[in-house]
Parts: C-alpha cells; sequence; structure tokens
C-alpha cells in the first residue's frame, strides 16, 4: 500500500517530471497484481483437480525427504523471523550500525512484538485444529469419491475440472492477447458433431518472443567462430597464453597509472 500512495503522491505532483512515469508505474504493478492473481487461481486449480488425465499425473506422489527437507528449513527461518522479529532485529544491529548510524534506527516498535505474539497464537490454533480434524477423521472414517465427480455415475478424468478452467475468464477476457494461452482445436460443429479435443499451450511470452529469438541470433553468429576451435590443444593453450599476457600488460598498465 506505501508504494502505491507513494506512487499516486509523486503522479500528482505538476511539476514533477516524473509524474507521468509514476502513474504508469502504478498501472503496471496492477498487472502484476493481476497476473498474480491468475497464476494462483490456476495453482489451486491443479490442487483440486479431481482426476490426473496423463498416466505421469496418476502416478504422482510427495516429494522425498531430501527435497522436503531444505524446504522445511526455509519455512522454519521465515516462521522464526515472523514470531520473533526481537532475536532477528539483535542480530542484524551489527550490519546496520556500520550501514546506518544513529542508535534511534535500532529502537524495534512495541507493535512489532505483539504482532508476532498473536501470529505464534494464531499458529497454535490452527496446528489445534488440523490435530482435532485428522483425530475425527480417524473416528468417523469416510469413503472416497472423485472431487468434481458432479454426480456422475461414471466420471472420466476428461471430465474433470482443469487449472486453466479455474481462470479461463482471466485469461481469455481479460488478460492481453500476448499473455493468452494458444488454443488448438475445441472448436464441435452439427447435429452429429465429430469427436473433438481442445488443446491450451501457455507459453511464456517474453521467453518466446525475446530470448528464445536473441539466443537463436547469437547462436547462428557464434556458428562463424567454429574456425576457432578445430580440436587443436596447441592452438587452446596459444590463446590462453595471448589472453593471459594481454591481462598482465593491462594489469601493469593500470598500476603504472594508466
Amino acid at each position: 500500500m506505501a508504494i502505491y500512495l507513494g506512487l499516486l503522491q509523486a503522479g500528482l505532483l505538476p511539476t514533477n517530471f516524473i509524474a507521468l512515469p509514476a502513474l504508469l508505474l502504478i498501472g503496471l504493478l496492477g498487472t502484476v497484481g493481476a497476473l498474480a492473481l491468475v497464476t494462483f487461481v490456476r495453482l489451486i486449480g491443479i490442487c483440486l483437480l479431481g482426476e490426473g488425465r496423463e498416466e505421469a499425473a496418476r502416478r504422482a506422489h510427495e516429494a522425498t525427504p531430501l527435497m522436503l527437507g531444505p524446504m522445511v528449513l526455509l519455512f522454519g527461518g521465515c516462521m522464526a523471523i515472523a514470531l520473533c522479529p526481537q532475536g532477528v532485529f539483535h542480530l542484524l544491529q551489527g550490519p546496520l550500525a556500520q550501514l546506518l548510524p544513529g542508535p534511534e534506527l535500532f529502537l524495534l516498535p512495541p507493535s512489532l512484538a505483539r504482532l508476532g505474539h498473536a501470529g505464534g497464537i494464531l499458529i497454535l490454533a490452527l496446528l489445534t485444529a488440523g490435530v482435532l480434524l485428522r483425530w475425527l477423521r480417524r473416528v468417523r472414517p469416510q469413503a472416497t469419491a472423485a472431487t468434481w465427480g458432479c454426480g456422475y455415475p461414471v466420471p472420466t478424468p476428461r471430465m474433470a475440472y482443469t487449472g486453466a478452467a479455474f481462470s479461463g475468464l482471466l485469461s481469455h477476457g481479460i488478460l492481453p492477447r500476448s499473455l493468452a494461452p494458444a488454443a488448438e482445436g475445441g472448436r464441435v460443429g452439427g447435429l452429429s458433431a465429430e469427436p473433438a479435443a481442445l488443446r491450451l499451450t501457455f507459453l511464456d511470452p517474453v521467453l518466446v518472443h525475446s530470448w528464445q529469438p536473441f539466443f537463436a541470433w547469437c547462436a547462428e553468429r557464434c556458428q562463424r567462430l567454429r574456425w576457432l576451435q578445430q580440436g587443436r590443444l596447441p592452438v587452446y593453450l596459444l590463446y590462453m597464453f595471448a589472453a593471459i599476457t594481454l591481462l598482465l600488460a593491462w594489469t601493469f598498465w593500470m598500476e603504472r597509472g594508466g
């Protein structure tokens, strides 16, 4: 919120030359927020997907302890900072004293400590509720069924929603065409329609339209330097000797005052 207020105040100044860029940055940040919303909506859709449509998705399993361990450590560090900001702030006083001189800058607001205590109480309440729900599931077992069966007697994976289905309105109706997924097929017509399929391909527009053509262009230009690499070890050693000699000469010249 503080970032938006600062940009808005800068954009409302009549004599400031950065007024227009500040207002444009507000729109850019709003676009970033919209993209984040689409991403999280798709993530929720993937997590709530009833059945996997591919064999690899049906055989998905939890990560191994070697992968979960580092994530747990990072999560624990983040939680320690949130629950005990005083200790983390005390550890940072040494570096802060060198960067920001002044004892008044190192006073921790009391509200920050109370916020950490409130977070601890909230986490304790959530853990208690989780343990209670797990105990109830063991005491009262329930049958499992498809998440999105929709009442059909014989549901199939093709009838389940996908991550894109939850974000279809945003990705097809709100986002610009350059960020929309590429669609193939999906058109059904006639009274006795033939079987049809719809395939959506979500591509990174920056990667596809900018970086990949740029690196392809660089690779094509670098092909002209293949005559320098002919598998001859003496020639490679000569290159290294010439480069080291030039670096030593440049270093000696800079030490002499350039």
